[in-house]
């Protein structure tokens, strides 16, 4: 086997296959050799999801002009000279092949200006080679131009996703460096428009210039030192959480990273108030001894190795905790914002205490009314008259058509023997077990689960694409969303319009809901899209069938609940909504049957009235 000797040419193309993933990746090696450069202001410019242009600018220390044409040979660095500085990094970029490989795969142009320098020094550089250098004047501080990303390796750029996706993946990235380095003042602009803007004067500042104030209103301040480990920075009230984990943030000594220790030891302190499938929302700043963790264990550097996991866990846990047990949650007043008819000017705050009420739109006089604002899902209390009817219906029919139980929830089983004479024009006896509601007609008694037809009915209706069931609301919803959660309901809007949502984007992080399906009456609009992006995670996933999903869980919640006791107008108008059905609901979504009918000849066999 002949070994050959890479050229550089060959090898800044793998080294750069580690470095360089996507755009995002160019832009955090930039900005972060902004911050060990000492700057006090950054500009990052992308366009195209920062596959045409990116542009990091800042007012560092600068680049000299016998280094500048260096700063993009492999290996070169300006953070380590010895091999002790590789086990105490307190920069943080460090591997010399970064600017090397971003610049194997695309068209740089560099201009820089030390402080002591008369005038600005450039440098050209296309898929590795220095093409030209020159001198100008300028400012001191480096301004750094990536164009035609992977121009290089067109292999590598059919691998990136559209570029609103890449552009999700730098806003988040930006977000959470902006958050790192509170004291930097970032400008962060994207195909024109300015997406965050921050003065550097602190983390409660960059909080507010990243997050809207629903979410920085809900957070509680932390601050705790044991013996050389101190944190500080912000966590969400034990009463407020998220679908997802994307507004997590670990920072440890100034590097933005994702660690398993630290994210598990949150969570289990907050164990006791979430509820499944719920997370917190933290901005954690942790230092701690460099000699005390590993930063070269990824090639990215998105995270590290502790020495000692159970000592940083142990820590991170109890500072927690401590905090959400001082917390006092008199203190906190949930916010939400509306927009009035002027919207481009008018803003009013609606204050509501412990419990958010949203959704306020035209009602249609819906008698379901009251059972929609119920917080507490109760268990069907005629679960044993349930199963009584659904053995005996089992042994008859195994009995005469020799089928098995899980023919019992089929449309063959229910469709053959109801459909037919399937009308309810009969007498209503009335509701047993606050639970099923009992039609009589002719010879046949009807059982009907009420929270199976409900739910199955109000189903019907978000998935009726040719409704009208549409409702403006009076006063439009204001939904914010960080990066990936924007991209995400964006793709999914013309499938929400669809089932008579009226939503559109309002600004670069929020979005405005203007009307709503008429079966969705009192949606908690906070609650819904949080279920959404809880999956905004999973790979591949069909948006039709994920809002298949969602809307069958929202008709769920907001159907009528076994153990709720009806009143007489109500029951009519159930009854009535199962007949007016177009398609009769004899499922509900999940395939259980919504109503068992009983012949008078039943009975009489259970009385030995006949043989």
């Amino acid at each position: 086997m002949k070994i050959n000797l890479l050229d550089s040419s060959i090898y800044n193309l793998i080294s750069a296959g580690e470095v360089v993933e996507r755009p995002a990746s160019v832009v955090k090696e930039l900005v972060e050799n902004s911050i060990d450069a000492g700057a006090k202001n950054i500009r990052i410019e992308i366009t195209a999801g920062g596959k045409n242009k990116i542009k990091v600018v800042d007012d560092g220390a600068g680049i000299g002009k016998e280094d500048i044409k260096n700063a993009f040979l492999p290996h070169a660095t300006s953070k380590i000279s010895n091999k002790d500085d590789l086990f105490n990094i307190s920069t943080l970029g460090f591997r010399g092949e970064a600017l090397a490989s971003i610049a194997a795969v695309s068209m740089i142009t560099a201009v820089s200006k030390p402080a002591d320098s008369d005038v600005a020094v450039g440098v050209e550089i296309r898929g590795g080679k220095v093409e030209n250098t020159f001198e100008r004047a300028g400012v001191t501080g480096t301004d750094i131009t990536v164009e035609n990303l992977f121009f290089a390796t067109p292999a590598r750029l059919k691998f990136l996703k559209k570029d609103k996706s890449e552009e999700s993946e730098i806003t988040s990235l930006v977000l959470k460096m902006i958050l790192a380095n509170a004291d930097i003042a970032f400008t962060y602009v994207a195909d024109g428009k300015t997406i965050y803007k921050t003065t550097g004067n602190g983390l409660q500042e960059a909080l507010k210039s990243v997050y809207n104030r629903e979410i920085t209103i809900n957070f509680i301040e932390i601050d705790n030192t044991f013996n050389d480990f101190s944190v500080n920075g912000f966590i969400s009230i034990p009463t407020y959480f998220k679908g997802n984990r994307s507004y997590q943030t670990t920072i440890i000594n100034g590097r933005v990273i994702e660690n398993r220790t630290v994210a598990t030891a949150v969570e289990k302190a907050y164990e006791p108030f979430l509820m499944k499938r719920s997370y917190p929302l933290y901005v954690l700043n942790i230092t701690m001894p460099n000699e005390k963790l590993d930063v070269n264990v990824h090639p990215q550097k998105i995270d590290v190795r502790f020495k000692d996991n159970s000592e940083v866990f142990s820590f991170i846990y109890h500072s927690i905790e401590r905090a959400l047990l001082n917390y006092d949650d008199v203190k906190s007043v949930p916010q939400i914002e509306y927009v009035m008819d002027d919207e481009k000017t008018s803003i009013a705050n609606k204050i509501f205490e412990k419990v958010e009420k949203v959704g306020n739109f035209v009602e249609n006089n819906n008698l379901f009314n009251d059972f929609y604002q119920k917080s507490i899902l109760r268990e069907s209390s005629g679960d044993s008259f349930y199963r009584m009817i659904k053995n005996k219906m089992a042994v008859e029919n195994n009995f005469n058509k020799k089928k098995n139980d899980d023919d019992l929830f089929s449309d063959n089983f229910v469709s053959n023997e109801i459909k037919e004479v399937f009308d309810f024009s009969g007498k209503t006896v009335g509701q047993v077990f606050s639970t099923y509601i009992l039609v009589e007609k002719d010879d046949n008694l009807y059982i009907i689960d009420q929270h199976a037809a409900h739910e199955r009915i109000l189903y019907d209706k978000l998935i009726d694409k040719k409704s009208e069931y549409s409702q403006p609301l009076l006063i439009p919803f204001i939904y914010y969303a960080n990066a990936k959660e924007f991209e995400f309901i964006e793709e999914i809007i013309p499938c929400l319009n669809g089932i008579g949502f009226d939503i559109s984007e309002f600004s670069n992080d929020s979005f405005k809901i203007s009307a709503v399906p008429e079966a969705l009456t009192n949606i908690n609009f906070d609650k819904f899209f949080s279920e959404i992006t809880r999956d905004l995670i999973k790979i591949n996933v069909n948006e039709k069938d994920l809002l298949k999903e969602k809307l069958m869980q929202t008709a769920c919640k907001s159907a009528i609940k076994g153990g709720d006791t009806l009143n007489d107008a109500q029951i009519s108008a159930l009854i009535k909504s199962f007949k007016e059905a177009e398609n009769k609901p004899l499922q509900c979504p999940h395939g259980r049957p919504t109503v068992i009918k009983l012949t008078k000849n039943d009975f009489e066999k259970w009385f030995k009235r006949i043989l």
